[in-house]
C-alpha cells in the first residue's frame, strides 16, 4: 500500500466537515475542482468504495441480486466466479441471490469489496470502508490492503486503518495550514499526532472546566451579595 490519506478518530482529531470525503470525491471525478486541475491517466483504472454504495444503486436494487450485479458489471465473467468473489468476502450463498435492497449495510460493504476486486484498479479510493464490517473483517482488510500493490487513498475514522498507512494526511478544515488550505501531510507519523492531539484535548478540557468553576463561583457570590442585600432592606 502505498499512500494513504486519512482523518483520525473523533476523540483525537476532528471529525466531521473537514473535507475527507470531498477529497475523494474530487479525486474521483465525481467533483469538479473551482480551482486547479485532477489530471488521472486515461489508462489508470480507479476503484472506489464510498460509504453510501452509491455503486450498488447503479442498477434496480429491488430487482437485482448481488450476483447479478456482478455479472452485469463484469459480463466475461462465469456464475462461479460471481459466486466466488462473492464468497471471498465473507457473503453466504444463499445471500447471492436476494435482492440487493434485502441486504444489511454489512452484506452490501461485502458485494462493493467484490466488485473492486474484479475490477482489479490502479489505484483504490476508499471512504469510511469499515463503517459495516466486523473486528474480523477489518483485520482482513488491513492485511488485503497491506498486500495491494497499487496505490490507496483512504479516509478513515478507524485507528487501524489510519496506522496502517504510509503517510498520514490530516483533513482538519484550517485554512492556510502550512499553506495547504485544511490538507496537510502529518510527517511525525500517527502514533505521534495522536499523541499530540490528545493532549490538545485533555488541555482544552482542563481549560474548561476551570471557567465552569469560576462561573459556579461567580453565581455563588453574586447570590450571596442578593442575599445580603435583601437581609440589609429587612432590617
Amino acid at each position: 500500500m502505498s499512500t494513504v490519506a486519512a482523518s483520525l478518530t473523533p476523540n483525537v482529531a476532528s471529525s466531521d466537515g473537514g473535507g475527507k470525503s470531498t477529497l475523494l470525491r474530487l479525486l474521483s471525478g465525481k467533483l469538479l475542482p473551482t480551482s486547479g486541475e485532477i489530471s488521472i491517466e486515461r489508462r489508470c483504472v480507479v476503484g472506489v468504495y464510498d460509504q453510501h454504495f452509491e455503486v450498488l444503486h447503479e442498477v434496480d436494487i429491488q430487482k437485482t441480486s448481488a450476483l447479478k450485479f456482478l455479472l452485469a458489471k463484469f459480463p466475461s465473467i462465469s456464475e462461479q466466479e460471481g459466486r466466488a468473489s462473492l464468497g471471498m468476502f465473507g457473503l453466504a450463498g444463499a445471500q447471492h441471490l436476494v435482492p440487493l435492497n434485502s441486504l444489511s449495510g454489512g452484506q452490501k460493504a461485502r458485494v462493493v469489496l467484490a466488485h473492486l476486486r474484479l475490477l482489479r484498479p490502479h489505484i483504490l479510493l476508499l471512504d469510511e470502508p469499515t463503517n459495516h464490517l466486523d473486528l474480523e473483517s477489518v483485520d482482513a482488510l488491513v492485511e488485503g490492503l497491506a498486500t495491494f500493490s497499487g496505490g490507496v487513498v483512504l479516509v478513515s475514522h478507524d485507528e487501524r486503518l489510519v496506522d496502517a498507512a504510509t503517510e498520514l494526511w490530516v483533513c482538519d478544515g484550517r485554512e492556510g495550514a502550512q499553506d495547504s488550505g485544511g490538507l496537510r501531510l502529518e510527517k511525525s507519523g500517527y502514533t505521534a499526532y495522536r499523541k499530540q492531539r490528545i493532549a490538545i484535548m485533555e488541555a482544552a478540557a482542563s481549560a474548561a472546566a476551570r471557567e465552569a468553576r469560576v462561573r459556579a463561583q461567580r453565581r455563588l457570590e453574586a447570590r450571596r451579595e442578593r442575599i445580603e442585600r435583601l437581609g440589609s432592606k429587612r432590617s
